[in-house]
């Protein structure tokens, strides 16, 4: 039967390509509304994060303010210059007052009894003002303009009132709040956890959905062949579960180092941390299943984990080989309704190696499934796997359900199915 047919949340009818769907289907609504998002609030003070300056650019603010350059010279007084001229052609008898140049000392000695008011100079705060601007153009430069420009005003104030050493020190340990797409400033930056976690989460079991299919025609007795829609449920919750997790541990690790669960000091490092965070979940809860045992010691014996029975390479024989009949989704309901009166145990079920003349037949036990044949004793090997169940139709014809399935029977961990369609 097909998932529509039963319900969206009946997973267990799903199929593979109607899971893949279904998954595909989920990571394109979650990146449009990924998008949408940042889009729509482009505008609204979200989209920065925080980045700091390596160690080529602190050098070259080093040199910067090491090495400034000179001031541009000005253009000279002329008034000045036409005064000591004038001066000059003055005759020898005739006294005329020194200039007043000099410093405040020189201008006292030649006027004691004079009281003169100077203003201190300002030469070296309109050089410290020179390399401030040249250190705020460095930083729009490298940040191509995309500075806070709060953050820029509140440093150029500082380096413009600091001498070079505490600027430098300043800069070293400052960190920059610049324009970025994504969401790494306060705590939207959650939302980028989550959002990335699920990414993960969708790339992961699409992954494992195409090693499935990828290893379909390696081993048909091994699960890790096979689709299986009982796993669904747990793929689902983990959907749900895994970026919550996620965020847990980034909340976690945030609080443990900087006793702060509101401004996560972290870049796009966030971001990857949450895709892999997502796409290994099972490692997520495997790390929060160890600080479980840090924050919550439990004095009582654990169980040792469950492993899985080894695959058979040895060559013996295979005890039990389960088959499993099931019907195509193209099967029609006026035949489905004449199978009901005889149902697919009815099937002859065959499987025959094709290196040698070995044959097995299937045999459906008292009390199994409907649609079930198990075989005993098989050698490993390749094997082609036929079943032929004959129908008859309301008008007395017959109509025959077959399938074919060839490949490597290698371990009998899981049943090996086999979808039946019309043949005629």
């Amino acid at each position: 039967m097909s998932a529509k047919r039963n319900g969206m949340w009946d997973f267990k009818s799903y199929d593979e390509k109607t899971w893949f769907r279904f998954l595909v289907i989920k990571l394109i609504f979650c990146g449009v509304l990924y998008i949408g998002f940042h889009l729509l609030l482009s505008n609204q003070n979200y989209n920065y994060e925080y980045t700091k300056l390596n160690q080529d650019q602190m050098q070259f603010i080093n040199s910067i303010y090491s090495n400034p350059d000179t001031p541009k010279l000005q253009k000279p007084d002329t008034s000045k210059l036409q005064g000591l001229a004038k001066n000059a052609q003055t005759p020898a008898n005739k006294t005329t007052a020194p200039p007043v140049t000099g410093t405040k000392s020189t201008l006292a000695q030649n006027n004691p009894n004079k009281t003169i008011k100077t203003e201190p100079s300002k030469s070296g705060t309109g050089n410290q003002a020179l390399l401030c601007n040249r250190v705020m153009d460095y930083l729009e430069n490298i940040f191509d303009g995309k500075l806070e420009h709060r953050q820029a005003d509140s440093i150029r104030h500082f380096l413009c009132n600091s001498p070079p050493q505490e600027a430098t020190g300043f800069l070293n340990g400052t960190r920059f709040k610049v324009v970025s797409y994504f969401w790494l400033v306060g705590p939207c930056v959650y939302w980028e956890v989550v959002f990335w976690a699920v990414f993960g989460v969708l790339s992961s079991l699409l992954f494992n959905l195409g090693v499935v299919g990828s290893n379909a025609t390696t081993d048909l007795g091994n699960p890790q062949s096979q689709f299986d829609s009982s796993e669904i449920f747990g793929q689902v919750a983990k959907i749900l579960y895994a970026p919550l997790c996620t965020l847990i541990v980034v909340l976690g690790y945030n609080f443990f180092k900087d006793q702060n669960i509101v401004d996560i000091s972290s870049s796009k490092g966030v971001i990857v941390f949450a895709f892999i965070g997502g796409f290994y979940s099972s490692r997520v809860i495997s790390l929060m299943d160890r600080l479980k045992d840090v924050l919550m010691p439990n004095s009582g014996t654990t169980s040792l984990p469950v492993t899985n029975p080894p695959t058979n390479a040895t060559g013996a024989a295979i005890a039990i080989v389960t088959l499993q009949l099931l019907l195509d989704h193209g099967v029609g309901p006026e035949i489905v309704t004449a199978i009901g009166a005889q149902g697919l145990n009815a099937a002859t079920v065959q499987m025959k190696s094709v290196n040698s003349m070995t044959s097995y037949t299937g045999a459906h036990k008292a009390g199994d499934p409907a649609g079930i044949f198990t075989l005993t004793s098989v050698l490993p090997g390749n094997y082609m796997i036929s079943a032929d169940l004959p129908v008859t139709m309301p008008d007395k014809s017959i109509m025959h359900l077959s399938a074919q399935l060839s490949g490597p029977v290698l371990s009998g961990t899981a049943p090996i199915e086999l979808s039946l369609k019309a043949t005629g």
